[in-house]
Parts: C-alpha cells; structure tokens; sequence
C-alpha cells in the first residue's frame, strides 16, 4: 500500500512520449509539460522512493518486533 501513490508518476518515467501524447489529447498538456519532462529528467527518484520505501517498511519492522517480543515477555505470553 506505501508504494501506491508511485503509480502515477511510472508512466511519465517508463513511457514519457506516450505519455506526452495521452495529456495533449486530453487539452491538458501545456500546464504539465514542465513538470513531465523534469520528472523524465530524474528517471532515478523512482528506484530511490522505492528502496527508501522497503528499506524504513523492514527498520520499521524490526523496531516492531523488538517492542512486541518486550511487552509479550513482560506480559507472560512468550
């Protein structure tokens, strides 16, 4: 669910002249055209949010666990 909102900017990365194409057919292309081509220009902001995003969802985790497994032992349970 964290990587969800990456899905509207693959496009402009993965395919930018279809892309292009697809916002001059809808009229709104000149408001977005900036930002299309300087989004194509950082095709590496993709890869870097999704490895940031794995590598705080596993830190986060772990924290996770040890909190868990320190109430669970207080508690008896484990």
């Amino acid at each position: 669910m964290a990587l969800a909102p990456m899905g509207a900017y693959i496009p402009m990365v993965v395919m930018p002249a279809q892309f292009d194409a697809f916002m001059k057919n809808k009229g709104d292309f000149a408001s977005f055209e900036g930002v299309i081509h300087s989004i194509g220009a950082t095709w590496w902001a993709i890869p870097a949010m999704i490895i940031g995003t794995i590598v705080c969802a596993i830190i986060g985790g772990l924290i996770g666990k040890k909190l868990m497994k320190k109430h669970f032992e207080k508690a008896g349970v484990v």
